[in-house]
């Protein structure tokens, strides 16, 4: 019996020994073959109140980022709408906008390029679809024009978070719901029900003219 019990003792220090050295090797390989790269990105002269959205662009296996951002208000940027390499924190496209870009990406393949598009909003009346994979804009509710008063003219209102309804006009795709409002130069004593400036809008996520 206290043969057995030696015996047994040392199978189960050898079992957990040669258990120590298999995760040992595993951990020195995992360590040396999968480095995990950290990465920090400053964008001069660019502030954000949208939200950081995951999504593959790249196809390597790595989720990439987009996120809105902005200059001042009623200032145009060159950084409204960025992608980034997860992977590397490189910027893979931005675009363009003529005020900040408030509202957090929802993504949609509306081009059939295996890339998902980026659907986003903003100040100005500003919602745009993306392309995942260049940055091109596929459409626009309004494009810029010259004549705009973005700081005065109360139909400029704002696009939040666009959210995915059910196919409205039997085109195969999904549509969009997103809210629309909010002038920021009207006090809120002098709202009433019936003068405050909000509606919803329902989209077609295809075609900004339908």
């Amino acid at each position: 019996m206290e043969q057995n019990a030696k015996y047994n003792r040392k199978k189960r220090i050898l079992l957990l020994i040669f258990c120590f050295i298999i995760i040992a090797i595993t951990s020195f390989i995992y360590l040396n073959t999968n480095t995990l790269n950290s990465w920090i990105k400053i964008i001069p002269d660019t502030g954000t109140y949208s939200s950081i959205r995951a999504v593959e662009i790249t196809g390597d296996g790595v989720l990439d980022i987009v996120i809105g951002g902005g200059g001042k208000e009623y200032n145009p940027s060159d950084n409204g709408i960025m992608a980034f390499n997860g992977a590397s924190g490189e910027l893979l496209w931005n675009v363009p906008v003529r005020n900040q870009i408030v509202g957090s990406a929802i993504f949609n393949d509306i081009d059939n390029d295996g890339i998902k598009d980026v659907f986003i909003g903003g100040r100005s009346a500003q919602l745009y679809a993306i392309s995942g994979k260049t940055g091109k804009k596929i459409w626009e509710f309004l494009p810029t024009e010259a004549s705009m008063d973005l700081a005065n003219d109360t139909t400029l209102l704002n696009f939040f978070n666009p959210q995915w309804v059910p196919d409205m006009d039997n085109d195969g795709l999904k549509d969009l719901l997103v809210s629309f409002g909010g002038f920021v130069w009207i006090h809120w004593t002098k709202l009433t029900p019936q003068k405050a400036m909000h509606s919803t809008m329902v989209r077609n996520c295809r075609s900004v003219g339908c």
